[in-house]
């Protein structure tokens, strides 16, 4: 049986984050430049991160009577490898590229044919429930859907994506390694503050609402100020390590909005008028910068 593959882009929180986990909305884009790739095949040899063991176990558990995370008949020397691009620890979901990677590879190699929630689902119970991961649903949300979109999580998360702005919007995102931390460490501590009942939340969800009406109407003011406003709201109920707040500093010195892409160690904005001035002077200081447009 031939090997099957399944890539999951990156994401970047625009506005509205860290709500998700709270009952909140937020605005996310996908990054067309970082992914995950999981391959799963016979040929495959590979030794597969905690990831990869509890997505397999998880789909297992949740698909039907499969071992390895694939079918009975098939399992003998089937393997999973990943390939991923997306930075470390710095806020743009590749833990979840690679656990909705795998599982898109997983569905297709057995022909399951999962839904795109019934993914979001079972990525959102192999983080939060098998590996004890604290977090909200942006993550699983916008990966599975593999487009932008603004999120509303209630009862039921759902996905409106976003109305392409004519013409596009320039957009970065800046990240540092050396401002890396584990995504959970600052959801756990979050959730020890802070319960869904806090006014914040509210007061979070309209930012996103509002960035995703300024990106339909491109309004590209409305969306800095959205932006800006999120990372001026979280910086009140949330602790910010020094390298991380020197990343927003930096970009708005320069007249860019910033808000963090998500638990930290990325940035996100719009492109001020003079990018290649904002580009060569964030690298000028250290971080690493990519830009697109929103189309």
């Amino acid at each position: 049986m031939p090997s099957t593959s399944a890539t999951v882009p990156s994401r970047a929180a625009v506005a509205g984050n860290p709500s998700d986990g709270f009952g909140g909305a937020v605005c996310s884009v996908v990054l067309p430049f970082f992914a995950a790739t999981a391959t799963i095949g016979l040929d495959v040899v590979a030794e597969p991160p905690e990831l990869v063991t509890a997505t397999c176990a998880r789909f297992a558990a949740s698909v039907g009577p499969v071992g390895n995370g694939v079918r009975d008949d098939i399992r003998d020397g089937v393997g999973v490898s990943i390939d991923t691009s997306i930075p470390r620890s710095v806020g743009l979901a590749g833990s979840s590229a690679i656990v909705i990677a795998t599982l898109r590879a997983l569905d297709q190699y057995v022909g399951s044919a999962l839904s795109t929630l019934e993914i979001a689902r079972l990525a959102h119970q192999v983080e939060r429930e098998d590996l004890g991961i604290a977090g909200g649903w942006q993550d699983q949300i916008i990966q599975s859907h593999a487009t932008s979109g603004l999120m509303e999580f209630g009862e039921e998360p759902t996905l409106t994506p976003l109305k392409a702005p004519d013409p596009p919007i320039p957009l970065y995102v800046a990240w540092s390694e050396r401002a890396a931390e584990v995504s959970g460490h600052a959801h756990s501590d979050l959730r020890k503050q802070r319960d869904a009942a806090d006014p914040v939340w509210t007061d979070l969800a309209k930012q996103a609402r509002r960035a995703a009406v300024a990106i339909s109407q491109r309004n590209v003011h409305e969306l800095k100020r959205s932006i800006d406003e999120t990372f001026d709201i979280r910086r009140v109920i949330m602790d910010i390590a020094p390298l991380q707040q020197d990343m927003i500093d930096t970009a708005r010195a320069c007249g860019a909005s910033a808000n963090f892409a998500g638990s930290g160690g990325a940035i996100l904005g719009v492109l001020p008028k003079d990018g290649p001035a904002f580009l060569q002077h964030m690298r000028d200081a250290g971080y690493d910068v990519e830009t697109w447009s929103l189309m």
